[in-house]
């Protein structure tokens, strides 16, 4: 076998490709890593994105991230959304980093290449998003509409302006993006083809995934599965309690062995900490007081241009303050 085929399956590169030695398909990933001036990541959702999943300040952040590129930094982020939506995010910031998505995929955009930290996991979750798909329709086929659909909006504003059919009672969207999780909306259909909150409804469906899952012989162990289900709005997301942000960074780290570049992670909770004494990680102000207080007891010094690890500002004001203090770093050193 070629060693540049190496833990490849279908359009991903395994971990255990760096294991054996970096295939020669690899070596544009290692090179410009390598010469960096620094690696920065930023979490999406209630870090860079506020509650309504929107950035507060765009061209503000795209300006400080232009800057930091001038100065030979890799801009990325690190996010457990689908690799389709943190490359769209990518592409609205104007990053050139690498993209970390669902705590276990790596995508390099310059060059096109993504890394699976756990083939196991994405076999078992693309497998049942489709074995779900069918259980669904045949248990609540009669009053729901069930898709795997690549219509849904993040924003409930948006979302509702989307009609469907009024013959039915009840709406589950499957997301057809998730690879290393699993994740679908259950929501009530108004007669007039509108969406609505139905928290009763959207337990049902929980229910009815968690039942069907944890009686798969190929699932993660039940003690390592995560579920994030907010009623509110209808959202059931399940991922491995094991995986880590942690991982990913260490990953993108382990192709320069021999270099430290100066890395960053900035984010708003206890899981976007990251578990390495070469990483850096920074809070937006409004920042879970779990990550606050971590944060806090640090006794590590602080990078030269910080004088806190948490931002003064919220959301995307946040993350523009971090970003022009690791700019100013650069600029001393």
């Amino acid at each position: 076998m070629p060693r540049q085929e190496l833990g490849r399956k279908g359009p991903f590169f395994s971990r255990a490709v760096l294991e054996a030695g970096l295939p020669t398909e690899l070596l544009p990933i290692s090179e410009k890593i390598r010469d960096a001036s620094a690696i920065v990541f930023f979490d999406l959702d209630k870090t860079v994105l506020d509650e309504s999943y929107n950035p507060i300040n765009l061209e503000g952040l795209r300006g400080v991230i232009s800057k930091l590129q001038e100065k030979g930094a890799l801009v990325g982020i690190h996010s457990d959304s689908p690799r389709r939506t943190v490359r769209q995010f990518a592409a609205m910031f104007g990053t050139n980093g690498p993209l970390i998505y669902e705590m276990a995929g790596l995508h390099f955009p310059w060059a096109n290449k993504d890394l699976a930290l756990d083939f196991e996991t994405l076999r078992f979750f693309t497998g049942f998003r489709d074995f779900c798909y069918k259980a669904a329709t045949a248990h609540f086929g009669r009053d729901a509409r069930i898709l795997i659909s690549k219509t849904r909006d993040r924003n409930r504003e948006k979302r509702e302006k989307l009609k469907y059919p009024s013959d039915y009672q009840h709406l589950i969207m499957i997301n057809p993006f998730r690879l290393f999780s699993f994740g679908l909306w259950a929501e009530g259909i108004n007669s007039d083809g509108s969406t609505y909150p139905d928290a009763e409804f959207a337990f049902q469906v929980n229910d009815f995934v968690k039942k069907i899952m944890t009686q798969s012989t190929i699932a993660p162990p039940l003690d390592d599965l995560n579920w994030d289900y907010n009623s509110q709005e209808g959202v059931v997301i399940v991922k491995k309690v094991s995986s880590s942000k942690t991982l990913p960074v260490q990953t993108v780290l382990s192709l320069i062995p021999n270099k430290k570049v100066p890395t960053y992670m900035i984010g708003d909770s206890p899981a976007d900490y990251i578990e390495d004494p070469h990483v850096t990680t920074l809070a937006v102000a409004n920042a879970k007081d779990a990550l606050k207080k971590r944060l806090q007891a640090e006794d590590s010094p602080l990078p030269e241009g910080f004088s806190s690890r948490i931002a003064q500002k919220e959301y995307t004001q946040g993350v523009i303050e971090h970003l022009g203090n690791i700019a100013r770093n650069l600029e001393i050193n």
